[in-house]
């Protein structure tokens, strides 16, 4: 049994996606540039605008032109911190967690280099979770929604601040949300991590006067520099409808799969941690003990069992930043992240305990 326990870093594109895109790119649209007024260029510009539409009415955004395109969710958060503090008024301090993916981290880090604005990290307990009850209204802040390595719920729906700025790439298709009734003005989206193409990302924007212009070159719309990738567009779009109309099936089986899972790792004495926060019912993110997450990480993989080191995204680095944060001990070879799309439930479950029983 070959099982894919790594989606929160990466999703093949869904056969309904890759359909999308090659009927489209197959169609006298496909054919077409977007900026051209030519038929195929009209019909490209069309498809265009009709999958942003779906994609802002999917999310809960008040308008299409909300929603902007990048090249990957990267861009997209290089982009919305240069946004945020451009704005004359972003606050008096900027408030970021220190649970932040590199892609938000690192641009705004970047940005604070040699600055006498101040930046702040907000509180966090032992799981992670930001302290909201603080008043943050008068400073911006920067908190991702969705924990990419621990799946921790951050509860963005509580803070009080003057701007938030919040990566949202973990949540599509693993929880409901609905962007008009969150305190959010950015929020950064990837294709790929919910069975899109891997090229695409995209921003919403709440309020359309905050928008400049990023990179150069001819540009479409208000989305990024070059010419557009309608057919990834379209793709994508198809690929949030069936995250969307999927997500009751696919949560009964995350949930089935986590409980079977944590529940016999506990009975190991396996650390699942923040396993009493709120989190995403896809992400289990335990400690296997010095050196035995890279160890587990590879003999499962010699078996089609694939899943992901403590440092997540960032590759096979020593440390786990994430876990210095909550001063838990271990460098990331100690930890593994397994994560899956609500493909698996019972059997997989039990498999895959049996497997990793030998590692423990």
């Amino acid at each position: 049994m070959e099982l894919y326990l790594d989606s929160n870093a990466h999703l093949s594109p869904s056969k309904i996606a890759l359909e999308a895109l090659s009927a489209f790119s197959r169609s006298k649209g496909g054919q077409g540039n977007p900026s051209s007024p030519a038929a195929p260029g009209r019909l490209a510009s069309l498809a265009i605008e009709e999958a942003r539409e779906q994609i802002a009415s999917l999310l809960g955004a008040k308008e299409p032109g909300q929603i902007v395109f990048t090249h990957s969710c990267t861009q997209a958060c290089e982009w919305a911190c240069d946004l945020l503090f451009d704005l004359p008024t972003y606050g008096k301090n900027t408030y970021i967690s220190p649970t932040e993916h590199s892609a938000i981290n690192q641009p705004v880090q970047n940005t604070f280099c040699g600055k006498e604005d101040k930046l702040l990290e907000l509180p966090i307990d032992s799981n992670g979770v930001i302290d909201i009850n603080r008043d943050y209204y008068s400073n911006s802040v920067i908190c991702i929604y969705v924990q990419n390595e621990i799946g921790i719920i951050q509860p963005i729906h509580k803070l009080q601040s003057k701007y938030l700025l919040s990566d949202f790439c973990q949540a599509p298709g693993k929880i409901k949300f609905n962007l008009s009734e969150l305190p959010v003005d950015f929020a950064t989206f990837s294709a790929h991590k919910f069975q899109g193409p891997g090229n695409l990302g995209f921003m919403y924007i709440k309020d359309s006067a905050h928008w400049k212009e990023f990179g150069t070159g001819s540009r479409y719309y208000r989305d990024r520099a070059g010419s557009m990738d309608a057919a990834s567009i379209v793709a994508t779009a198809a690929a949030l409808k069936e995250a969307h109309d999927t997500f009751d099936g696919r949560q009964s089986k995350m949930l089935e799969f986590r409980d079977i899972l944590e529940n016999g790792l506990a009975d190991m004495g396996v650390q699942v941690i923040a396993k009493d926060a709120e989190r995403v019912p896809n992400t289990t993110f335990i400690k296997l003990g010095e050196g035995k997450g890279l160890e587990a990480l590879i003999g499962l993989g010699e078996q089609g069992i694939h899943t992901a080191l403590g440092s997540a995204c960032s590759g096979l680095i020593s440390k786990s930043p994430l876990m210095e944060k909550l001063c838990i001990p271990g460098n990331a070879h100690s930890f593994m992240r397994i994560s899956q799309w609500g493909h698996y439930g019972k059997k997989e479950a039990q498999f895959l305990l049996d497997k990793i029983r030998k590692y423990v």
